[in-house]
């Protein structure tokens, strides 16, 4: 790793944005829920609701050096009437300055414009049924989807029921893992923070029988062996 004065600001970067409709426009942050898991492991979700429309998005970065993201996209209609429309995961590569929201520090009242991004130049391609940066790579499944070159854009379009789901998983790393089986990586993933974290023996009885501070401490002990 490169370190040094301003290092961080020629760090190149990609991003895969989840957003909502023919417009692509942002979910509201602020009808968010954000969930993290009961027992530490670090798979966090956060649910947006459009209407009668919940959208959840959940995912995962593996323990390897070169990592691999993991995430999976389920889309519900909790209304009586049938709903067809779709999302669209925006595809950027640039410097991560640029990409991330109140970088360095994130010290700042949480407000992103995804047209920040927007303007940033598409670079993604399509080939087959992956995109690429020609370094990146994102493999998504089902990978039917519509591709907008030009701006970068991924739809996947949905038509369902009233009480129907529809679901996507999609992996981002380097190019090099070739997997893309969320249920199984989270698996691992799994097996790997339990064991990591059964290493918390020694913590105070108030601790260990609280269960919301438990949760609490071995959620921020994965998060800190994770940086």
């Amino acid at each position: 790793y490169k370190v040094g004065r301003g290092y961080y600001f020629s760090l190149e970067s990609c991003m895969a944005w989840l957003l909502y409709g023919e417009s692509a426009s942002q979910l509201d942050f602020r009808k968010t829920k954000h969930s993290i898991s009961e027992d530490g492991v670090p798979v966090h979700s956060a649910t947006y609701t459009k209407g009668d429309v919940e959208i959840t998005l959940e995912g995962l970065c593996n323990t390897e050096k070169l990592a691999t993201c993991f995430a999976k996209i389920t889309v519900k209609n909790n209304g009586n009437v049938p709903v067809k429309d779709s999302l669209a995961l925006l595809l950027r590569t640039a410097k991560e300055a640029d990409l991330v929201f109140g970088s360095p520090n994130g010290y700042v009242h949480h407000n992103p414009d995804v047209a920040v991004q927007k303007a940033l130049p598409a670079t993604w391609k399509r080939d087959g049924d992956v995109f690429t940066d020609g370094v990146r790579v994102l493999r998504l499944a089902p990978a039917d989807c519509r591709w907008d070159e030009e701006n970068g854009l991924a739809f996947l379009p949905f038509a369902l029921a009233p009480g129907g789901a529809a679901e996507w998983t999609f992996s981002l790393d380097m190019g090099e893992s070739g997997r893309l089986d969320y249920e199984e990586e989270k698996k691992k993933h799994a097996a790997f923070w339990h064991k990591e974290l059964s290493r918390l023996t020694k913590l105070p009885k108030a601790i260990l029988e609280d269960g919301e501070m438990l949760r609490m401490v071995r959620c921020m002990t994965a998060f800190l062996l994770q940086t």
